[in-house]
């Protein structure tokens, strides 16, 4: 029974619900973290990172759900589009200093 549940949860694409539940939690958290000790990840990158994850999941539970090949094809390129924005906050714009 429970068996059967679980897979009408993953076949229709709710369980990747749950987990984007989650990870707003994990927003929230890290937010208020952030907000009284002052300590925590640089925003802008973990929220691209973050982003980049969900965005991926909505795909899935696209390919899950419906499979409407237009939607999974957005929620991919906005999840390169925030793979991409993150990297650029992580880069290291500075040129290496001669004989290091």
């Amino acid at each position: 029974m429970l068996e059967s549940a679980l897979e009408r949860l993953w076949f229709d694409g709710r369980l990747v619900d749950v987990v984007l539940m989650f990870v707003m939690l994990e927003v929230l958290l890290v937010m208020l973290i952030r907000k009284l000790t002052g300590r925590g990840p640089v925003f802008a990158p973990f929220l691209c990172n973050l982003l980049a994850g969900v965005f991926l999941m909505l795909a899935l539970r696209e390919a899950l759900g419906s499979q409407s090949v237009e939607l999974i094809l957005v929620w991919l390129l906005g999840a390169f589009a925030s793979h991409l924005g993150d990297l650029y906050l992580r880069w290291n714009w500075q040129r290496p200093e001669a004989g290091t």
